[in-house]
């Protein structure tokens, strides 16, 4: 049965009655069997008004955080399973930008299998400390150790949901440390925290089917009426999703967290294969909930599909598979090209025929062992062309899960493997070696062709726009310009449209041109690398530029439209001032220098 609503200082309210505020009404329904609650009522300024919810467990941590928008004359509500099983109070806080302060209640859960007893009505309620297993402390070392732990501890959680409310217990209480790291340290925490809240999103997200073993291959098919099964996770998933991201962004954590389901077929035997059929109406569906990405994962490999990566609804189904190449299969050119090295083939294809091209990248997120004495960051993945030429796609490893991965805009065959580029003349920039090494074995950055790198030269406007549309992905050989300056015969014409297409680029004047050939000044790099920040990592433009500015000497001569672009880049530490604190927002850059920043920009999450 339903019990009773206790609201403010633990007073018990009988029956469906609900409590008046100043800034609205509210009523608490808890069901002592299941430890389902609802919380509803109306807020005072009316409906179409953001409101957020966040409810307190006994342990004082996050047992609950949800937002929603008001409904006629001010209604919402909220219902949600209680995370603890020990009885107790729990603190309501309603809230949201248009309330003049915060409906603030309690209710108690006494379970039907006992529990702790309400306290004494008319006694204001303290919950205890947090649960040390769940706090993350305010200093930034001891919050990296306690994250790790932390995602250890949610990594080896069975339930799904328990996972995700201790995600949100962590990410919530480590909104003190971000508060006071800065730089660097803020680009560390957010690492962590979405490591742990990817981890949890994996739970929820995932849905198991099995797979027919035959060989060192598998098979899954997934039945069109597996889809509305489907579609109701992913419902969840973009509920769920929703509450991280706004819980990561209140902790101070901004970030592109994508809502995405996973078709988990992986088997415990040793494959060397594996294929996936799926209904094509699920990509619709996908599409039409306006899911991310839909990701089949394998014992071969993890690949994401964006719903809308095809130019065409797919009729029927969809075939996908991801093979680990036998290198005696391979012909012989292709044997002495990959070496030692794991080779995959990818393959997708609609009622037979294959789709060679497609118009959202997809991610391949393999598992790979380092070899001895290989360098994690210049560990890369290449495309085998027709000719048997090596192109890079710029894999990323993380060491963290033992994993490669990459995105693609077709499928064929990859091989990973180390690409250990060196410069003969770093000697004088040895502070920005690992920077230029890094980048360059990813094909982001070029050398002259000779082993030399010129690293004290200056860069020009193209050149380091080019760096950032290779470090980003965004190349698109059919995009396009309008600048008057630059003409399809320039040589970088298809890296400078793709940034202008993607919204990295704007024109120097009123004629729209862009002096592609120029070199750039440091402010104006602020601009571009912000505007990268914002569209494609996620990250807010600084509002009060001031702050940022001031850490450099000389900030007040920044002109006035690259101001908040570079406070932006330095809050996260991709721009710095020199050892004489100036930021020389005029000079121009050289080649090192990009190279830094367009390796901070590379590892920012």
């Amino acid at each position: 049965m339903f019990l009773a609503a206790c609201i403010v200082l633990t007073v018990c309210i009988p029956g469906a009655q609900a409590l008046a505020f100043a800034a609205g009404t509210v009523e608490i329904l808890v069901n002592d069997g299941t430890g389902e609650v609802t919380i509803r009522g109306n807020i005072a300024s009316g409906a179409g008004k953001q409101v957020t919810i966040t409810v307190i467990n006994p342990s004082g941590g996050y047992d609950y955080i949800d937002q929603a928008t008001s409904g006629e004359n001010g209604s919402f509500q909220f219902s949600y399973t209680l995370d603890e099983t020990s009885g107790g109070v729990y603190k309501v806080s309603i809230g949201g930008s248009s309330l003049a302060e915060d409906i603030n209640a309690t209710f108690v859960y006494s379970p039907s299998t006992g529990g702790s007893p309400p306290p004494t009505p008319g006694t204001p309620s303290t919950p205890p400390a947090a649960s040390p297993a769940t706090a993350i402390p305010p200093d930034f070392a001891g919050a990296m150790e306690s994250l790790d732990k932390a995602i250890d501890d949610i990594a080896g959680t069975l339930n799904p949901s328990t996972a995700y409310q201790k995600a949100i217990d962590v990410i919530l209480s480590a909104s003190k440390a971000v508060k006071n790291s800065k730089g660097e340290e803020i680009n560390q925490l957010t690492r962590e925290l979405v490591r742990l809240t990817q981890t949890a999103l994996q739970k929820v997200s995932a849905i198991r089917y099995g797979a027919q073993l035959s060989g060192t291959g598998s098979s899954t098919v997934i039945s069109p009426l597996e889809v509305s099964r489907l579609a109701e996770k992913m419902d969840e998933v973009i509920n769920k999703t929703s509450r991280l991201r706004s819980a990561l962004a209140e902790a101070g954590i901004n970030v592109m967290l994508q809502s995405e389901i996973r078709i988990d077929t992986t088997v415990e035997a040793d494959c060397s294969r594996a294929d996936v059929t799926l209904p094509g109406a699920l990509f619709r569906v996908a599409r039409e909930k306006g899911i991310d990405g839909i990701t089949v994962a394998s014992s071969v490999a993890a690949i994401t599909i964006p719903p809308d990566a095809f130019s065409t609804d797919i009729e029927g189904n969809l075939s996908l598979s991801a093979a680990l190449v036998n290198r005696e299969d391979l012909p012989e050119d292709l044997r002495e090209i990959a070496g030692d090295n794991p080779v995959y083939d990818f393959n997708l294809s609609a009622g037979g025929e294959n789709i060679s091209s497609f118009q959202k990248p997809l991610t391949i997120t393999i598992p790979y062992t380092l070899k001895e004495g290989e360098d994690p960051e210049k560990i890369t993945v290449f495309y085998i062309d027709s000719s048997g030429k090596l192109v890079n796609q710029i894999g990323r490893y993380d060491e963290k899960t033992g994993t490669i991965s990459f995105t693609v805009r077709h499928f064929s065959k990859y091989v990973i493997k180390l690409n250990d580029v060196s410069f003969k003349d770093l000697g004088k920039a040895q502070w920005a070696k690992q920077a230029i090494e890094t980048m360059a074995s990813k094909g982001v950055i070029k050398g002259n062709g000779k082993g030399y790198f010129n690293p004290l030269d200056d860069v020009t406007r193209s050149q380091f726009t080019a760096m950032v549309v290779r470090a980003l992905g965004l190349v698109d050989a059919s995009a396009a310009n309008d600048f008057n300056d630059v003409d399809s015969g320039h040589i970088l014409y298809t890296e400078i449209s793709s940034a202008y297409e993607a919204g990295l680029l704007e024109g120097l004047s009123t004629e729209n041109s862009f002096n592609p050939d120029a070199f750039i000044t440091r402010q104006d790099m602020a601009v571009i690398i912000a505007n990268a920040l914002v569209k494609f990592k996620g990250k807010k433009a600084v509002e009060d530029p001031s702050e940022y500015l001031a850490n450099f000497t000389d900030g007040d001569e920044i002109d006035s439209y690259a101001a908040a672009s570079v406070a932006t880049a330095a809050k996260y530490a991709l721009v710095i001032g020199g050892p004489s604190g100036s930021f020389n927002p005029k000079g121009f850059t050289t080649r090192a220098s990009a190279a830094t920043v367009i390796h901070r920009l590379f590892n920012i999450i």
